[in-house]
């Protein structure tokens, strides 16, 4: 006799509790790393500008369980990284490679988020994008796909 199998469970809960893994917190700190960096390529953090950074971290899963002033504290001690760097793209040094492809993506995602949030893309950020992206070991046709939906996001 022929038995049916059982059809695989494609549930949305089973596929977003997949896509959703708890992220350990050296990965979380590659994260708000890349967030600031974009966001001190121009050379300074402040006022309307950091509160749009702590706005923006409030949206990423991994900071949502941070207070205001828990992210506030955090987004200073990443600004204290990346500081003493003059040229915003050396500081990439301060970033180690994370170890997972899913973090070194998201980072990518997140700083190219955080460059496009203003409506506009500098040189300065331009340059820092593609050298993320060697920085990151990521495929071209990663950014190239990534690109094109941020693009349609904030157009």
């Amino acid at each position: 006799m022929n038995q049916k199998k059982a059809a695989p469970d494609f549930s949305m809960k089973k596929r977003l509790r997949h896509a959703f893994p708890e992220t350990p917190r050296e990965d979380s700190i590659h994260l708000l790393l890349c967030v600031c960096l974009t966001a001190l390529s121009d050379g300074k953090l402040e006022g309307e500008e950091r509160s749009l950074v702590a706005t923006f971290c409030k949206s990423i899963p991994e900071f949502k369980r941070y207070t205001n002033e828990e992210l506030g504290s955090l987004i200073e001690e990443a600004v204290k990284v990346i500081k003493p760097y003059k040229d915003k793209i050396a500081a990439l040094h301060a970033l180690k490679a994370a170890k997972s492809a899913r973090v070194r993506e998201k980072c990518f995602i997140l700083a190219m988020e955080t460059a496009l949030v203003t409506g506009h893309l500098s040189d300065i950020e331009i340059t820092l994008l593609e050298k993320l992206q060697k920085h990151l070991e990521l495929s071209d046709q990663f950014v190239e796909h990534t690109t094109e939906l941020m693009v349609l996001k904030y157009r």
